[in-house]
């Protein structure tokens, strides 16, 4: 009771189902650890859930859900990441880029703003299938194929070029 009578000076308590809970700020004013500060959160946790459907949890403090495709994201990542490397190479011997977009950003902002334009174009399209897939899964499933194949195009055009000119696209030597 003199617990209680100090908490409630402070004004940090909580009814739920007939008993008192003291919040944290409390327990760590007064002195009180006889509850537990898991206790506290699974009854906290009670409490919020009482309008709540039968066995639902609700997330934890920014938790997302699972990603619905992760193995395609891997793959697609991947394609992306070696896009970048063998562009790269490429124009480092001479080559040129052939999609407009991507050329104008490599002469304004060279390699960091070919890798963020790249990477804006992967979060964006993993976005996309994570919004599109949370309502139709084969649609999702299936855009993140179309992904994967999209990415890998490059890299196999790539390979084939430096493949044809024998890993090495001469060029002259710059002074």
């Amino acid at each position: 009771h003199r617990r209680a009578a100090k908490t409630r000076a402070i004004g940090a308590t909580q009814h739920i189902a007939g008993a008192q809970y003291f919040h944290k700020s409390s327990i760590d004013l007064v002195g009180i650890a006889s509850t537990s500060w898991h206790t506290f959160n699974m009854m906290t946790l009670r409490h919020h859930q009482k309008d709540a459907q039968p066995g639902y949890e609700s997330p934890a403090w920014l938790s997302a859900p699972p990603m619905r495709y992760q193995d395609g994201y891997v793959w697609f990542l991947l394609f992306a990441s070696l896009d970048i490397i063998l562009t790269w190479y490429i124009l480092r011997k001479g080559g040129t880029e052939v999609n407009p977009l991507a050329k104008l950003v490599i002469e304004r902002w060279d390699l960091a703003g070919a890798i963020a334009f790249k990477f804006s174009i992967v979060l964006f399209v993993v976005v996309t299938c994570e919004i599109v897939g949370r309502h139709k899964d084969h649609v999702g499933r299936r855009l993140t194929g179309v992904a994967i194949a999209m990415s890998a195009f490059p890299v196999v055009w790539s390979l084939t070029l430096l493949a044809l000119h024998g890993f090495l696209i001469h060029t002259q030597p710059q002074l």
